[in-house]
């Protein structure tokens, strides 16, 4: 028996260095060059038990086979040089965990000029460069060997291996418990090492303008309209490599992606009416933006409106309805559209339409299918097979019934995504309370086209749980005439298959408050005190699959396919203490972060929460609170010096 995870962790130490610096310089009363960089380096490992795991074949005549397990696994060919699959999960002793290992590295640069023309005009122009690797490091058994070393000859007192060709090899007997030979462990795992960099290029140019300067205002305003006018250059690389090992062991080919875009947009912030009997402020903003894409032939355009209504100083409620479009990333490009086929890569599923597979002490035997009649016709199953063992999903080296159908990621195209955003709002800034500042925005956004991963338990668990719904359904794509939903993958198969992978959803929708507070209190000598609250109430975190789908909202859920483990509620308070002259600062921060349940518990049935599905035990995590400490020093104008705790 074996447990992939029991030593596995979530969270696992790491060391991390971080450097990191800015420069700046007036080249002339109204010109300033700047500067600045980061660079960090983590790494991490984590442990896993010692598990020997995989398909194979077994000779009949193997020494270290009992009488029972020769005949269960051969059957009369027990005792024979013939050869029988099996499907080894063996745990190689308690003390023998291996590592994967990360590390982690990372640089930004910046850089530009920037400065003022006149009176109205400001400018900004800069650039970025960001670079960042991971080296991952895993351990993984070495089929080949695993297959040298279970095929076993000579007796079990001395064993030998089979094969001719491997000086090497260890003989391993996996059908007896206690097996810890170090030296068998070194033949089984291997190390391999996989290499991936993103690269980032960024070149912006910026100006904004006081066009009050000129005499353009609204005749009820002291101010003057403000614009700003920008554009932008962006280019994303992905390099992904591995070595000889990582490749012969875990498969993959290397990869080089990229992408570029360029925009161009403008804002305009124009006070309407200002200081007016019962109109304190009445101002309207809006924003377009045009992007073009290298990985798209259309050109995107985005805008935002704004308006703000103040009928004192104390009081101001804004509003604001905007529309942004997002570009899939170079990686969602590749996930999308590379093709690429596995057997065994949906676990222990097999087609929901064929009979079940029952295992008892009189052999095999089969029941009746898990979905109904009806889902099976709706993924182009004929009635006539419903039910018939022929769906029964086989590779060739294992009885049907006990491998997995073939899984086919990609093949997809990735669309742009387009986000609908509403907020409403109020702000109050009472002048009875000096130094209280407080707000609450509630928020709405529908994402239409969201993109996303869907593996292949997103199309079947969706298809039966629709009862047929094409938009689950269609992920099921059957061989013509037989049904199955088997084929070889080296022949590019274009039916036979379940497919999986990263494409366009229906809708995302997200709705909720955020909170946010500053208060300031004056110690007069003693200096000040200075609170920052941030909270967010998150009334619905979901989406909608299909047109003819229920809203699923997953707002303080997991599992069941709520994956953004969101809490209904979470806040961070900050309270900072600074000295009269500066000198010295502390601050301490709480980082609360509200409980979550399982969706089975929810009562809502578009996440799965069922009667039937309702958990006893373990289906809730609790609320938890961080807290975290900074000190500042200021050695002088020029340097401080900061201690930092997290998580304390």
């Amino acid at each position: 028996a074996s447990n992939y995870f029991s030593n596995y962790a979530y969270q696992r130490p790491s060391e991390r260095v971080n450097a990191g610096g800015f420069v700046s310089l007036d080249i002339a009363p109204d010109a300033e060059l700047y500067a600045s960089g980061i660079w960090f380096r983590d790494k991490s490992s984590n442990r896993y038990p010692g598990i020997a795991g995989g398909q194979v074949q077994v000779n009949c005549n193997n020494p270290f086979l009992s009488t029972s397990q020769a005949g269960t696994i051969c059957g009369a060919a027990a005792g024979t040089a013939a050869t029988a699959p099996i499907d080894i999960r063996y745990r190689l002793g308690e003390n023998n965990d291996q590592a994967d290992q990360y590390l982690n590295k990372g640089l930004r640069l910046t850089g530009g000029l920037r400065g003022k023309v006149g009176d109205a005009w400001t400018y900004d122009v800069g650039g970025v460069y960001a670079r960042n690797s991971q080296d991952y490091t895993p351990t993984f058994v070495n089929q080949a060997n695993l297959q040298n070393a279970i095929n076993v000859g000579g007796t079990r007192a001395a064993p030998t291996c089979a094969t001719t060709t491997d000086a090497a090899c260890v003989p391993f007997d996996a059908f007896s418990a206690g097996n810890t030979n170090p030296a068998l462990i070194d033949y089984l795992f291997d190390r391999g090492t996989s290499k991936t960099v993103g690269t980032l290029y960024d070149v912006q140019a910026n100006v904004t303008g006081d066009l009050g300067k000129y005499g353009i205002k609204s005749p009820f305003a002291e101010q003057g309209v403000a614009i700003a006018l920008g554009t932008e250059y962006r280019k994303d690389t992905l390099k992904s490599t591995a070595d000889a090992a990582y490749r012969a062991g875990l498969g993959g080919t290397d990869t080089y992606l990229k992408q570029d875009v360029w925009e161009a947009n403008i804002e305009v912030q124009a006070p309407l009416v200002e200081h007016k009997r019962f109109v304190d402020l009445l101002q309207a903003n809006g924003g377009y933006r045009v992007s073009k894409y290298s990985s798209n032939p259309s050109t995107f355009n985005t805008w935002k409106v704004e308006g703000i209504y103040a009928p004192v100083s104390d009081l101001t409620f804004r509003a604001s309805f905007n529309k942004a479009q997002r570009a899939p990333t170079v990686t969602e490009i590749r996930q999308a559209t590379n093709v690429d086929f596995a057997s065994g890569g949906a676990g222990t599923f097999n087609d929901f339409c064929a009979p079940t597979v029952v295992n008892g002490a009189n052999g095999v035997t089969y029941g009746a299918p898990i979905a109904s009649r009806e889902v099976c016709r709706a993924t182009g199953l004929s009635d006539a097979l419903y039910g018939s063992q022929t769906l029964l999903c086989s590779n060739g080296t294992t009885p049907n019934g006990s491998a997995a159908c073939t899984v086919r990621s990609g093949g997809y195209t990735a669309d742009p995504e387009t986000a609908y955003t509403q907020t409403y709002g109020l702000i109050v800034k009472p002048r009875f309370v000096k130094g209280l500042v407080f707000s609450v925005d509630r928020y709405q956004i529908k994402i239409n086209d969201s993109l996303g991963y869907n593996d292949f338990s997103y199309y079947t668990d969706g298809c039966q749980r629709s009862n047929g719904d094409a938009f689950f359904c269609q992920g099921i794509v059957r061989n013509p005439g037989t049904g199955t939903l088997y084929s070889t993958a080296g022949s590019n198969p274009t039916t036979g298959f379940i497919r999986q992978g990263t494409t366009n959803y229906y809708t995302s929708i997200a709705r909720g408050y955020d909170f946010q507070a500053q208060y300031t209190l004056d110690l007069a000598g003693a200096g000040k005190i200075d609170w920052n609250f941030n909270g967010s109430l998150a009334t619905f975190a979901g989406g909608q699959d299909s047109p003819v789908q229920p809203e699923r909202n997953c707002a303080g859920y997991y599992g069941n396919g709520c994956g953004q483990l969101l809490p209904k509620w979470s806040h961070g308070l900050r309270a900072t203490y600074t000295t009269l002259d500066r000198g010295f600062s502390a601050s301490f921060n709480w980082r609360y972060v509200g409980s979550l349940t399982n969706a089975d518990n929810s009562g809502d049935e578009a996440i799965g929460g069922t009667d039937a599905r309702a958990r006893t035990s373990y289906y809730r995590v609790s609320p938890k609170s961080y807290f975290d400490l900074a000190l500042n020093f200021a050695i002088d104008k020029q340097f401080s010096l900061r201690l930092i705790a997290n998580n304390l």
